[in-house]
């Protein structure tokens, strides 16, 4: 690939209002982009998540906005969010690499040593996260999920306060056990911790920053499926 590579970072579900769609983006985006990377921060269609059937709804607006990318300059998509929704099917979508943050982050937290824990958003996310770490295989590895127990909105309006809890956390997860690496397992945390990252003491153990990992890897899967489409 002789240009730089374009990744769509793509939400796949929506704040409380457009207003803080755009402030997401708006934050996130920054921190994504680089002299060698071009990252395009968006949601998908907006859907209810009150109404039945929110799965199909959300895997339904994710192909939507695959399929749109296809007749785009896109190289590389994240479907950003750490339950990974609806990836299987945006892979058969798609006519490039499709990365799900969780499957990848967790599988390169092992690189760091033989234990990790993961931090992610609300209490209910916590079981999700736990089984979708034990069907990617690192089950044992995974020693912990905690949430920080604030919402998305909540994030968004704090930042600095949502990375204190982090870090708290971080602090208890390595007074409590041997863990060698901490996944942020959720977008809007991942975000909030990097923007106040540099306030905090080294804990001794590597915070994997999910957001930033999830696009070098978008970016490099690109590269190499540029590759092999010339051959």
């Amino acid at each position: 690939m002789s240009r730089t590579p374009n990744i769509l970072f793509l939400t796949p579900f929506h704040f409380g209002s457009p207003e803080k769609c755009d402030t997401f983006d708006s934050m996130v985006t920054p921190h994504l982009s680089g002299p060698d990377v071009t990252t395009t921060a968006e949601h998908v269609d907006h859907f209810d998540p009150t109404e039945t059937g929110y799965d199909s709804r959300q895997s339904d607006a994710v192909i939507a906005a695959v399929e749109r990318a296809n007749d785009r300059d896109i190289d590389a998509i994240v479907v950003a969010c750490h339950y990974d929704p609806a990836v299987p099917a945006a892979r058969a979508a798609a006519n490039v690499p499709v990365i799900a943050p969780l499957q990848l982050v967790a599988g390169l937290a092992r690189q760091f040593g033989p234990s990790f824990a993961v931090i992610t958003d609300i209490e209910e996310a916590e079981d999700v996260i736990g089984a979708l770490v034990q069907s990617y295989g690192h089950g044992e590895a995974c020693v912990d999920v905690r949430s920080i127990g604030w919402e998305g909105d909540q994030i968004l309006d704090d930042t600095a306060g949502a990375a204190r809890v982090v870090d708290s956390i971080v602090a208890d997860l390595v007074a409590q056990h041997d863990i060698q690496s901490v996944v942020i397992g959720c977008t809007i945390v991942s975000m909030a911790y990097e923007r106040h990252r540099a306030d905090f003491p080294d804990r001794g153990v590597t915070i994997l920053d999910s957001n930033l990992l999830s696009v070098r890897a978008a970016a490099a899967l690109a590269a190499g499926h540029a590759a092999t489409s010339r051959s």
